[in-house]
């Protein structure tokens, strides 16, 4: 016979010596046994009936309840699991009452687990989730301590059951942890992965090319990894992505974050966009400067590195870094200086209007000294208020054009019918161009007869308008005309879209007041200049001073303008560089960094992959997929596009030596551009006119210029003018990448990254994560890439209840609109890239879950829209600036968390993974 300590402790000599059993090094045995005292544990092992049957019902109770079973992170309910823990105590009163006190050693065991072990967890917890006064950190810790009781529901759910059979405790003390044992960590060996063994590019892409791209990448991860000789596997990216300022300063944070967890030195390739470029390049261009000179002072920096000890994000006890603070201070950084220097942009911008209207004189002039000098009587007879009768052979080629014009339709349109058939969709050339000198021809006619007509409606205001200051009439309704588009156009954008005045307003803003503008401009121009006298007689010496002033001012720009150079670019990307683009001279201070070649770039920083937006609206490419715009890479080796092709960037660097790392990343955030990817605007026209523009025209290595190409100048702005923008020209148009993919992970699904980590900064008051939703759609399209993850817990929490939209139903104070709370900052999805290999992406969301901390919660109480103020905000104070960091930073913390990662910090970005995998997934 035994004792009840020897069961207790699993001391029985009679055990069987193959079985698992409860010993004396468990501490939850051995701390019930003191419970219990030397008088009960002494007694002889002999449980009544009535014991067995209570515990047998009790352990029923316990192993069918959620406090028995994990609790996963993404679809746990933490108030039922309390409930849970809670209706114990009802069980165990109705089992007591029910046995009676035949099953008293039952009821010792039940008590002293339930008064000592379960009380103190609910005591604490049930007061807090009645109220409904919890916030994210609360969970974090009931979920903690909820873990650590279940290790110790796991032995009394065993004792019970052992009790009810009467046999030894069949539990190990090694999976079973006690109040004072931290949560397990389920680390495991690494994964195998795949080798890197090639570039997703399309059939379009040169295949030598396409290999010398993986072979330089390849090289270049080999010796960040210290493994020249071998294969890389496991590929890992971090992608940042677009968002201006705001995204710039998300990211920064959320590169702090990574650095204090030890992950950042891990990532292989660093894929930005738009503002996540900001921060990507500060980091690259810093780890670029020259070794420190062990020389110099002993009160010189930490070296350079990506660990939280070293530079950039190494701080002491009472600062941040030198490169930190430079940032800080440079937040700022596009509206900062003195008076002349915050003149620099309007100066700039009147420079870029003055450009665009010699770019444009040129061809409007020549129109109109040819429309005027082959229609000089109808214009002379309309400016003096005479009625012109047009002759019958004006009326017959007019009929004859029109008659031509109708029948090229017909025929085109049966011509593709059976086109069609035979399995052809695209027309000839040659057929679009006929087509296009046709209509040309109908513009012609309709200018022949619209020139007298503006003549006649200029005479009549005139007339009416006898004023001191004679104005005429014409240059009236040219200027009421452009003051006109820019409201109908705000109107045609707050017009509901099911709206018929939407697509009304859209065409009067589109088309006919652009035309009504160039009409009165061209009336202008012959009325003032070519009609002089009270007859209105046309004056040829006139009209061949401005056709040679015409010749005189396209040649000049022909050869002189360069629109890169007139554009608002060098403003933005001289800015950029300025408050981004740092190095550390040999005394380990922060200077200014002189131009820093794409080609020199780093082997220190992960492989940082540029993305921008390759504009062709015009263009025909099947590589394309009509998506007006294709995806444009600035990298160490290689730039370019499949639409393009992929160049050395040294090839690059020679054909326009203005193009940099500061360059690059300007491209790469020019958000104001006439086209933008596959959202390029309406009013891409006026863009282009009034010169708003940070758009880039690249020269093409390998393209031969023509004659009229030049510099990129007037010929190109003119392209932008009528929309004929191609990825066929020898310079080609981009803008931010944002216009096409906003996220950055593209290029790394392209070279099938095992592990993604994707930090989202975009503006999205909604959480509707809709840019995110695009790159799968694309990713699934072009690669076959099924992206599987669950943004259900990234959906906002506090205005999911009050309307389907998420827009809560009173506003704030302030009168602005709050950014809805989320349940979790991050979702963590699978890549399925086929062939039975599969990645992870773990996407993190800039958001607002609760537990950010009193310093985030307050700034966001004065500006509820915090974090997805307005991207057009160029320039953040200190609070601003810090809370967008601290958030960033606070977000990827968050995932490192003990209940995603147990209790033992990673040490490599497969293990978080695999960590965060089961957690998330598995259970």
């Amino acid at each position: 016979m035994i004792t009840w300590k020897q069961w207790l402790l699993g001391e029985s000599p009679e055990q069987d010596s193959d079985a698992v059993v409860a010993d004396s090094g468990n501490a939850t045995a051995r701390e019930l046994v003191m419970r219990l005292g030397d008088a009960w544990i002494e007694a002889a092992f002999d449980p009544s009936d009535a014991d067995k049957r209570a515990a047998w019902e009790f352990y029923n109770q316990l192993r069918s309840r959620i406090v028995t079973r994990p609790l996963p992170y993404l679809r746990g309910d933490e108030k039922s699991a309390l409930e849970s823990v809670h209706g114990l105590f009802e069980c165990a009163r109705e089992i007591c009452e029910k046995t009676g006190p035949e099953a008293h050693r039952f009821a010792d065991l039940l008590w002293a687990f339930l008064n000592n072990d379960v009380r103190p967890f609910t005591s604490k917890w049930h007061k807090p989730f009645s109220s409904g006064k919890l916030s994210e950190d609360d969970n974090h810790d009931f979920r903690e301590e909820l873990e650590r009781l279940q290790g110790i529901v796991v032995y009394f759910e065993q004792l019970f059951l052992a009790l009810a059979r009467n046999q030894p405790i069949r539990v190990s003390s090694s999976t079973v942890p006690d109040a004072h044992t931290p949560i397990p960590s389920l680390r495991s060996d690494t994964e195998p992965g795949w080798p890197y063994t090639e570039i997703l590019f399309s059939p379009s892409v040169d295949g030598t090319t396409a290999t010398k791209v993986h072979e330089n990448e390849l090289t270049a991860i080999r010796a960040r990894r210290g493994s020249v000789d071998d294969e890389a596997s496991n590929l890992t990216g971090l992608a940042l992505s677009g968002g201006g300022l705001r995204s710039a300063t998300f990211a920064l944070g959320a590169l702090q974050g990574l650095a204090k967890q030890g992950m950042l030195a891990n990532f292989d390739y660093l894929s930005t966009v738009s503002g996540g470029g900001y921060a990507g390049s500060f980091l690259t261009c810093l780890l670029n400067s020259n070794p420190i000179n062990a020389d110099a002072p002993s009160a010189q920096p930490p070296g350079l590195g990506l660990g939280k000890d070293t530079l950039p994000f190494a701080r002491t006890a009472t600062q941040e870094s030198a490169p930190m603070r430079h940032l800080r201070s440079s937040s700022k950084s596009l509206l900062t200086g003195g008076f002349w220097k915050r003149l620099e942009i309007p100066v700039l911008a009147f420079a870029g209007w003055l450009a665009s209207f010699f770019v444009v004189l040129p061809p409007l002039l020549l129109f109109t000294l040819v429309i005027c000098l082959l229609n000089q009587e109808a214009i002379s007879h309309a400016l003096q208020g005479e009625a012109y009768r047009r002759s019958g052979w004006e009326r017959a080629i007019i009929a004859i054009a029109l008659a031509l014009f109708t029948l090229q339709l017909v025929l085109i349109t049966v011509r593709q019918h059976y086109r069609r058939k035979q399995g052809m969709t695209n027309l000839p050339e040659t057929a679009l161009i006929l087509g296009g000198v046709m209509f040309l021809a109908i513009l012609a006619m309709f200018a022949w007869w619209a020139f007298p007509l503006g003549a006649m409606l200029s005479h009549w205001i005139n007339e009416a308008t006898q004023t001191s200051i004679s104005l005429p009439g014409e240059s009236i309704i040219a200027a009421l005309s452009a003051i006109a588009i820019p409201i109908v156009s705000r109107l045609t954008t707050m017009t509901g879209k099911t709206s018929r005045w939407k697509p009304i307003l859209a065409s009067i803003a589109i088309v006919i007041l652009p035309l009504l503008f160039i009409w009165m401009v061209a009336t202008l121009i012959a009325s003032q200049f070519l009609f002089v006298g009270d007859c209105r007689e046309f004056d040829m010496n006139r009209w061949g001073w401005l056709l040679g002033l015409a010749v005189v001012v396209f040649a000049a720009t022909h050869w002189f303008l360069n629109i890169n150079a007139c554009s608002l670019h060098p403003f933005y990307r001289d800015r950029l560089a300025r408050a981004y683009h740092l190095k550390l001279d040999s005394q380990g201070k922060v200077i200014a960094s002189s131009p820093q070649k794409l080609s020199e770039l780093t082997e220190k920083a992960p492989y940082h992959l540029i993305n921008a937006s390759l504009n062709a609206p015009a263009g025909h490419r099947e590589s394309l997929r009509g998506r007006t715009a294709d995806f444009f890479l600035f990298s160490k080796h290689y730039c370019g596009s499949e639409s393009t092709g992929y160049f050395d960037t040294t090839d690059i660097e020679k054909t326009e030596p203005s193009v940099d790392l500061a360059t690059a990343v300007a491209i790469s955030g020019a958000a104001a551009s006439p086209f933008m990817g596959v959202n390029s605007s309406r009013f891409n026209f006026w863009a282009a006119l009034l010169n708003v523009r940070l758009d880039y025209w690249l020269r093409v290595p390998d393209r031969a210029k023509g004659w009229l190409d030049g510099n990129p100048g007037p010929l190109y702005w003119l392209r932008q003018f009528i929309g004929d923008v191609r990825d066929t020209y020898a310079y080609v148009n981009l803008s931010d990448g944002g216009h096409i993919e906003n996220m950055g992970i593209y290029e790394l699904l392209r070279r099938r990254c095992r592990y993604i980590v994707l930090v989202d900064g975009e503006c999205d008051p909604g959480i509707t994560c809709g840019s995110f939703l695009q790159v799968i759609r694309y990713a699934k399209i072009d690669f076959g890439i099924d992206i599987k993850i669950d943004l259900s817990r990234l959906k906002f929490a506090d205005a999911r209840a009050e309307t389907d939209a998420g827009i809560p139903t009173e506003k704030p104070p302030t009168g602005k609109a709050a950014s809805p709370t989320v349940d979790y900052h991050f979702a963590l999805g699978e890549i399925d890239y086929g062939d039975d290999k599969t990645g992870w992406l773990l996407y993190l969301k800039s958001s607002i879950s609760g537990n950010e901390g009193k310093a985030i919660e307050s700034y966001r109480e004065r500006q509820p829209e915090f974090p997805h103020q307005s991207t057009a905000d160029l320039a953040y104070d200190e609070e601003q600036f810090e809370s967008y960091r601290a958030l960033g930073e606070h977000i990827v913390t968050d995932t490192f968390s003990k209940e995603l990662v147990g209790t033992t910090p990673p040490a490599s970005i497969p293990t978080w993974f695999q960590e965060m995998q089961r957690r998330l997934h598995d259970r």
